[in-house]
Parts: C-alpha cells; structure tokens; sequence
C-alpha cells in the first residue's frame, strides 16, 4: 500500500512542478489545459465488473516544447462496493514537437490490485515523428524510445533495458466531436516473453465550454502475467469530463 501511495504522489508532484516551472518561464505558452472526470468503466478479461474511475489530464503547449500528464484512478466495484485500488499514471514531454523529427522523454507508472501487479514504471527517451500535423489539436505521432522497466507481478520481479512506442493521434470530426487514440507497448531486452502492449480509443463530445462527454474502449495485453490472471483485458468506459482552458 505505501508503495502504491508513494507512486501516485511522485507522479503527481511531478505534475505540479512542470506546470509551475513552465507558468514561470519567459516564453509565452499557446495554451494549458487541465481536464478532470468521472467515469463509470465496465472491465472484461481477468474480471467482468462495473467500477468507478476518476482521471485528471494536464497539458502545456508552447512553440518549443509540449508536457502532458495523465493518470487514473480505479477505487470502487460497484457491484460489492469493494476497494481496487488501481492506479495509472503517464508523462510525456517533447521538444521542437512542430519539427518533423524531434527528441521526446516519457515516464509510465502505476499498480494494480486486480491483475496482481504491484508496481510497473517503464522510463525511457528517444525520437518522435509528425507523420501528420494540420495544428496542434490535430496531429498523428510515433515514437520509438528506449529505457529501463521495472514490474513486480505477484512475486515475479523483473528489471530490465527496454524498448519502446507510442502512438498518438487527435483528429477532429467536427467543431464539437474530437476521436483521440494512443497505442503503447514495451518490450523487455533481457527475455522475450516480457513485452505488453495497450490501446486507448476515446470520443469526446463538447457539450459546453467547459463540459464534455465521452466514450473510451482500452485494451492491455501482457504477455507475462499472475496466476489466474488473463493475457488480454478490455475496459469501456463512458463520463463526462470537466476542462479549464487557458489561450495565450
């Protein structure tokens, strides 16, 4: 439990001290967004059961370099109101990020009481490319980076150099209706059988300035898993979100 709080808390601080340092910072930033929300998710694979599931989003984008923090929260079964105590939690940051080719550094967390995972962080840096950018709301990303993976499942630990993707994409279907998808995966250089991978596919409606809602399907896949614990796991998940915005 100490070591799921003390992950939880660096990401967070981590946060916070990019967002402060980046408002004090003499380059004026295009735009910031913090976007918080509640979401109901129904999980399949190693459980079938309804949960709920609040998240946070951070972004801060400026002509040089664009820093992004996202994390969620599983802490309920509805169905026997029993406590999960999931958590995940992701940063990105990227340089030049207008180029057709610039550096980027990411961090990957997290801990999770339903698939017997007590800690997985995966670091690591590499090189991005805008196979297509029309703005800065609109884009489609790859990365290729390689780092160090450290995961306990159940009594398994495993530390190892490995490598690593992300694909991103945000493309605007129309003025209020935005189609986000990222795809991750990691895959150890020490054994072969250590590599996994996930998808996120989400929709978001603007309802107002502030308000949206939003549809999201995700789907993990670990080769190396616990005990009773099933290779392929998928989670819907539908809320609304809450965005404060701020242009420069």
């Amino acid at each position: 439990m100490n070591r799921r709080r003390s992950i939880a808390i660096i990401f967070f601080l981590l946060s916070l001290q990019e967002v402060k340092s980046q408002e004090q910072s003499n380059d004026s930033i295009q735009f910031s967004i913090i976007d918080i929300g509640l979401r109901g998710m129904w999980q399949t694979g190693t459980t079938n059961q309804f949960e709920i599931s609040p998240n946070y989003n951070v972004q801060l984008y400026r002509k040089n370099y664009f820093f992004e923090s996202v994390g969620q929260y599983q802490f309920l079964k509805v169905n026997n109101f029993a406590i999960i105590n999931d958590l995940w939690s992701s940063l990105l940051f990227q340089y030049k990020q207008e180029k057709k080719f610039y550096p980027f550094v990411t961090a990957s967390g997290g801990t999770a009481k339903s698939f017997l995972l007590n800690h997985f962080i995966f670091t690591g840096a590499g090189i991005g490319s805008n196979l297509y950018k029309k703005s800065a709301s609109e884009y489609i990303q790859i990365h290729a980076f390689v780092g160090y993976l450290d995961f306990e499942i159940a009594t398994d630990l495993h530390q190892a150099l490995s490598v690593g993707s992300i694909l991103r994409a945000n493309i605007n279907l129309a003025k209020k209706v935005q189609l986000n998808c990222e795809f991750r995966s990691y895959h150890s250089a020490k054994e072969s059988s250590y590599w996994g991978l996930q998808n996120t596919i989400r929709l978001n409606l603007q309802v107002t300035k502030n308000l949206g809602v939003n549809l999201n399907h995700r789907l993990f896949y670990n080769q190396q898993v616990g005990g009773g614990i099933e290779q392929l796991n998928t989670t819907l998940l539908f809320g609304l979100n809450y965005q404060f915005r701020k242009d420069n």
